[in-house]
């Protein structure tokens, strides 16, 4: 049966001869993709064959990414034989992963496993297997030539995920999402000829109709309905209840949920200081700047190491983006070390940065270099004008002072 995209006719087609192939059926679903009818399909506003949605973590950060490193673990550890598992367990635990990583840091992984390449999984969570794959050409660049092809096979897929897990996302893009999917396809059948694709490979082919159909599937995935699961499956595992769990989980986070609501902080934007004093604008770095917004020096505002601003940790030490620099023709990001933290009138939290030169992107780690050549170049500005609501820590390669930053996104 020749391939065709599926619309409303041919699902309708398929189905019928789905139902009407006898013993034959089990061919018949093979071969078109469709099992039985659906539900949903009484429904007046929704059409399975019309379903343009996918979601990112489960496709990406729990199917293709495992999937994939694991091969490229398993080539290099049994076929070309660069380094062990011990080695990378080794890694892997003294690996500097900064703030921001630390909760995310990979776990062990088991000699065995790797070497079962018929089971696809790593048995890593979603948050772990997207810092796993953002830090492993770190890992192991000491021990790879560079522009390896099974590497260049991993960047390629950590540039999709750039653009797939993008809270925006504009046309401009879909072109070279489109193109980066085709290579990647295409050098994993070259690489990896007898593994099996699973199904989530044939979802990937559909990412750029479904971001121009349906916008950012950051915006779609399922990460905060399995970060609120994983606080419930946490409560489970002591509650001790062993008749009727459920009914007792509810009831739990129902009251939790009010209490929440019932506190009156439910805002669209919300800053939590963690620590911190209340001091005059005179007795701060930024009190120049301050100034300049029309603070006066016995005015008093909120000084802290770190703030969550709507969730997002801003601390000291950590980085921003000052300016993503599309428009011009360097095109490398201008990055700020956080400094002080002020939260003045009506919660507005403001970053005094030391400004960081952007030298290059090294496309063997995905990742731009920084430069930290003077604390007198500064930088002073709210957090609504960043160039990027998110924060980063660096990494660095062994044997290197180098400070490079891995982005979770493209910058737009």
């Amino acid at each position: 049966m020749p391939k065709q995209e599926r619309s409303e006719a041919v699902f309708a087609e398929h189905l019928y001869l789905v139902r009407n192939a006898g013993v034959k059926v089990a061919a018949v679903q093979t071969e078109t993709g469709v099992r039985s009818d659906c539900c949903l399909e009484d429904s007046r506003n929704f059409k399975v064959s019309q379903n343009k949605i996918f979601d990112g973590m489960h496709d990406i950060l729990l199917g293709i990414g495992p999937m994939t490193l694991k091969l490229i673990i398993h080539h290099f550890v049994f076929e070309e034989r660069l380094f062990s598992v011990h080695y990378l367990n080794g890694r892997i635990f003294a690996y500097s992963y900064g703030r921001l990583e630390r909760k995310n840091k990979p776990p062990n992984l088991n000699h065995n496993n790797i070497r079962n390449v018929k089971d696809h999984s790593l048995s890593q969570k979603a948050m772990q297997m997207w810092c796993f794959l953002r830090v492993f050409p770190f890992l192991v660049s000491e021990k790879l030539p560079k522009g390896h092809s099974h590497m260049q096979l991993l960047l390629l897929l950590l540039q999709i995920m750039e653009i797939v897990f993008a809270p925006k996302v504009t046309k401009s893009l879909l072109p070279l999402l489109a193109e980066l999917i085709k290579d990647f396809l295409q050098l994993f059948k070259t690489l990896f000829p007898n593994a099996n694709y699973i199904n989530k490979f044939h979802h990937l082919t559909h990412y750029t109709e479904c971001v121009l159909w349906s916008g950012s599937l950051r915006l779609l995935w399922c990460m905060g309905y399995e970060k609120k699961h994983s606080h419930i499956k946490r409560r489970g595992q002591v509650v001790n209840n062993f008749k009727n769990c459920p009914k007792t989980l509810v009831r739990v986070f129902q009251c939790q949920q009010s209490a929440m609501w019932g506190f009156g902080d439910v805002k669209l934007h919300s800053v939590v200081p963690q620590g911190g004093r209340i001091v005059r604008v005179e007795g701060t770095l930024s009190h120049q700047h301050l100034k300049d917004l029309n603070y006066l020096d016995g005015d008093l505002v909120f000084k802290t190491k770190s703030a969550r601003v709507n969730v997002v940790l801003h601390a000291n030490g950590l980085y921003v983006c000052l300016d993503a620099r599309k428009e011009e023709d360097v095109n490398l990001p201008i990055f700020g070390k956080i400094h002080e933290i002020i939260i003045g009138k009506k919660s507005e939290v403001f970053l005094r940065t030391f400004i960081c030169e952007t030298t290059r992107f090294d496309p063997n780690l995905n990742a731009h270099c920084i430069e930290l050549n003077s604390e007198e170049n500064v930088d002073f500005r709210s957090t609504t004008r960043l160039a990027d609501y998110t924060t980063m820590s660096t990494w660095t390669e062994p044997n290197s002072e180098e400070l490079l930053i891995s982005l979770l996104h493209v910058l737009i």
